[in-house]
């Protein structure tokens, strides 16, 4: 039996030519895209990836880092200092004194009032959150670089103080002699500079309603030592 092989296959007609060159074009424009479109946004998935993991890193570790933390009782003082819970108008007008003297301003007088200019009544002196606020009334004499000083610690000083409104005059030797007459003996004061009165309204704050949230956190914290 002989079998002949034909070398030459037939050749191909125009559809099927057509339909070659189609699935051809097809493809290259599937590897096209695939270069221009998906594989850039499988790089940006996977770098996306890898930024979770790393912020999910960072997050453990501040989590395992300060969770426990709590604020100690020096932190609890300062912020007692700061914004007190308590009234105690007694403790402010020994810090006007402590004030005026480290100025080098001798006291003049100190009277208080309760109420603001935001529509409190002076009866209550307490607004609608709850905190408790009173107006005094500070004067002091001295000089003018004293006077500046004295603002200064005012702002700077460790507890919720509100300069509301201040004036300033010079006094004449007539008033001094009148109503300082002990001026000239204190060692700030010297008589060839002018005297100055410095009349200010300092709006002083009690925090009532946080006095609870304190009281509830010391004892938790001495539940959770207990339970230790």
């Amino acid at each position: 039996m002989e079998i002949k092989l034909n070398p030459f296959k037939s050749p191909l007609t125009q559809s099927q030519m057509l339909y070659v060159i189609a699935i051809t074009v097809f493809a290259i424009l599937n590897v096209a895209a695939l270069f221009l479109y998906v594989l850039p946004e499988l790089g940006d998935l996977k770098e996306a990836k890898k930024g979770v993991v790393q912020y999910s890193a960072a997050l453990q570790t501040a989590q395992s880092e300060y969770a426990t933390e709590k604020i100690t009782d020096v932190q609890i003082e300062e912020l007692l200092n700061r914004v007190p819970v308590k009234r105690a108008d007694s403790v402010n007008i020994e810090i006007f004194r402590e004030l005026a003297q480290m100025s080098g301003t001798p006291l003049g007088y100190i009277t208080q009032k309760n109420g603001n200019d935001e529509g409190q009544t002076a009866e209550s002196g307490v607004s609608p959150n709850g905190t408790v606020s009173t107006s005094f009334e500070v004067n002091v004499v001295g000089h003018l670089p004293n006077m500046l000083l004295f603002i200064d610690h005012l702002h700077n000083y460790p507890r919720l103080f509100a300069l509301q409104k201040w004036t300033m005059a010079e006094l004449s030797k007539e008033t001094i002699n009148q109503d300082y007459p002990d001026l000239y003996t204190f060692a700030s004061i010297q008589k060839d500079k002018a005297v100055l009165s410095l009349r200010m309204t300092i709006q002083t704050y009690i925090f009532p309603q946080f006095a609870d949230s304190f009281t509830k956190k010391s004892e938790a914290e001495d539940l959770s030592e207990t339970a230790a």
